[in-house]
């Protein structure tokens, strides 16, 4: 386990696109360790791009994965 608040570079595998051009996409993300009110989990590190939210169009598929990561192993109720 990293130290607590490091950031670790993690892949995340993304399916993109609509209809018959879906493709996957690996972007590289950011992730740290952070104390959650029940217990640690690991959540996504913001960069120093402002307005992340309204052009990166991966940023929510790739924070729904990690809950389903945190919920998989049992870092989340």
């Amino acid at each position: 386990m990293p130290k607590l608040f490091r950031p670790v570079r993690v892949e995340f595998d993304s399916l993109t696109g609509y209809g018959g051009y879906e493709h996957w996409v690996t972007t590289i993300r950011y992730v740290r360790r952070v104390r959650h009110a029940d217990g640690w989990r690991w959540q996504l590190v913001r960069t120093n791009h402002k307005g992340l939210d309204r052009w990166d169009y991966y940023l929510e598929s790739d924070r729904e994965g990690l809950d389903d990561i945190n919920y998989e192993y049992g870092l989340m109720k």
